[in-house]
């Protein structure tokens, strides 16, 4: 077992911009009083504050998110020598099953976790984002953050690319 410390707090800046870069996450409710805990594919809205947007036919994560504050979370981990970086937003989801939510979250090219057609959207407003670094305590050698915010900037310019091919 490693140790592991914390190297830094990451900006609510670049917490949006590794949002912003990822596809799959997890969301935490509380379900009769137990922590319930889900893999999701999800889009970042990136509209003013920026929401989490997903689309699940999960009908149990479903009724313990709606109208519930709850978590979700996106990591990076490098493994040994390597730092490892999480994001985790905060917010009251709120659930949509209206065809135009519905439309719009297939528009976006987001489906539900199973590849089944969804039944619902939730969106959580990133009301509070935070992010953290870590790497492994020791003699191993480890990603500096000015690394891992070259590796957003990075990601960042290749999405821009993308968009101005197309």
């Amino acid at each position: 077992m490693h140790p592991f410390g914390v190297d830094g707090t990451l900006t609510r800046a670049q917490c949006l911009r590794l949002l912003g870069q990822g596809r799959v996450g997890r969301v935490v409710a509380t379900a009769r009083a137990l922590p319930l805990v889900r893999p999701v594919v999800y889009i970042f809205d990136g509209d003013g504050a920026g929401d989490i947007v997903i689309a699940t036919d999960d009908g149990e994560l479903s009724d313990a998110a709606a109208d519930n504050v709850v978590a979700f979370e996106i990591d990076d981990v490098e493994g040994v020598g390597g730092t490892d970086w999480s994001v985790v937003v905060i917010g009251l989801a709120q659930r949509f099953t209206d065809m135009p939510a519905l439309s719009h979250a297939r528009a976006l090219g987001l489906a539900a976790f199973s590849h089944a057609d969804p039944l619902m959207v939730l969106r959580i407003p990133a009301s509070v984002v935070v992010g953290a670094t870590r790497r492994l305590v020791g003699d191993s050698p480890h990603r500096p953050d000015s690394q891992l915010a070259a590796e957003v900037e990075l990601g960042e310019q290749r999405e821009h690319d993308r968009g101005e091919q197309n």
